[in-house]
């Protein structure tokens, strides 16, 4: 299996809680579908004793925000099971020079170490717009129970958020897995190049996982 070298904590992908969700995701799109299906099978847009162009195309536009809907939830969901069920690995790879999130059918993204820019609520600018509940409470506390914001120059949305995503665990048990990663990636930050790993917290594997 291609790991990155030094790893400091893995969190697998839930298969099986991916699989769980993939399938709340189907209810909507079925629901929406098969109203969209109903409707549509009824509109002829042709003029008739019943029914006139008009009236079936302003049906068609109504009904355009639903067919869409269906779809993304269609889509969400058919990403999920694929997930669930990629024969490869899939999770979160964290190592000492470089953060690799393996996601399936969905490709591989990697983030050098580096460049990481790992931040708790009291460490963003006040008008951040985010997290500001989390913001209030102790520092202690935030870092103790928090999934830190994790951002790069090259990643196009939050790291953090794609992780949340994608785990398929509570915040709690990503949390307990990628502790020492993230006491790593911090003590990176602040210029500790030689920041030691507490690998007594590491969870490979973690609480609640089926592995990779």
């Amino acid at each position: 299996m291609d790991k990155p070298k030094d790893l400091i904590a893995v969190l697998p992908l839930h298969r099986g809680s991916t699989l769980a969700s993939a399938s709340l995701w189907l209810l909507p799109a079925v629901g929406l579908g098969g109203v969209a299906v109903a409707v549509f099978s009824r509109l002829q847009f042709i003029p008739s004793g019943t029914s006139n162009r008009l009236v079936d195309y302003s049906l068609a536009v109504v009904m355009i925000p639903i067919v869409l809907g269906a779809a993304a939830f269609a889509i969400r969901a058919a990403g999920l099971a694929c997930m669930a069920v990629w024969p490869g690995a899939v999770g979160v790879y964290a190592g000492r020079d470089e953060l690799t999130i393996k996601m399936g059918p969905f490709g591989t993204r990697r983030y050098d170490v580096a460049r990481l820019d790992v931040r708790y609520p009291y460490e963003l600018p006040a008008d951040d717009g985010e997290d500001q509940f989390e913001a209030l409470l102790p520092e202690e506390r935030q870092v103790a129970e928090l999934f830190p914001r994790i951002t790069h120059p090259d990643a196009r949305e939050l790291i953090d958020r794609t992780i949340r995503r994608m785990a398929g665990v509570p915040e709690d048990d990503i949390v307990h897995i990628l502790r020492p990663a993230i006491y790593f990636y911090r003590a990176v930050r602040e210029g500790d190049k030689g920041a030691r790993v507490d690998t007594q917290e590491s969870g490979a594997g973690g609480p609640g996982t089926d592995g990779a």
